[in-house]
């Protein structure tokens, strides 16, 4: 999917989950029994893709997506940083999302804006797929499997037409590796 496809998309999803209006609502609806859609449809997803694996993101967090171009590398920077890049005036931390996870991933001009509390960053990935609305009964809990390392990141499995693991966005900033950002800040 093109990037501007998802823009657009991620714009019409926020005006209908704002109104309430949401497209697939009455055909969600007819296939329960006894639930009202706000109980089917919970929330939304952007999935992306890292390497060889599947993720999600709540579409709350995701503020736009984005192409990145003339990343500015700087010095003594986490592992897990690119650099920094002007996206319309706002100078942006670049995070490689596939590291962070311990995924291997190709260098990427794909990359979501997110948004926790009160910091926005950038993060490259892969391929930016589709938005979509779930339910959470389409959401199971993170196989046993999974290594400690990276266990905390994750929230669940969507089981959709593309398995994804679906990732906690506060999780993502509330890592060590962005102390750096409020070192620098306060000098």
């Amino acid at each position: 999917m093109a990037v501007r496809d998802i823009r657009v998309a991620l714009r019409h999803f926020r005006h209908s989950w704002r109104s309430g209006e949401c497209p697939l609502r009455d055909e969600l609806w007819d296939d329960q029994e006894s639930e009202s859609a706000e109980e089917v449809l919970d929330t939304g997803l952007v999935l992306i893709r890292l390497g060889g694996a599947y993720f999600a993101v709540d579409v709350a967090s995701v503020v736009e997506v984005a192409v990145l171009r003339e990343v500015t590398n700087l010095f003594r920077l986490p592992g897990h940083i690119r650099g920094i890049m002007n996206l319309r005036g706002r100078i942006l931390p670049v995070a490689d999302m596939g590291t962070l996870l311990g995924v291997e991933t190709g260098e990427t001009e794909s990359g979501l804006l997110l948004r926790w509390k009160n910091h926005e960053a950038l993060f490259a990935v892969d391929e930016v797929l589709s938005v979509e609305w779930i339910s959470a009964k389409s959401i199971v809990d993170i196989p046993s499997t999974t290594p400690e390392a990276t266990r905390d990141f994750f929230r669940g499995v969507y089981r959709g037409r593309q398995p994804a693991t679906i990732l906690r966005t506060e999780r993502l900033f509330d890592h060590d590796a962005w102390l750096f950002l409020e070192e620098e800040g306060a000098a």
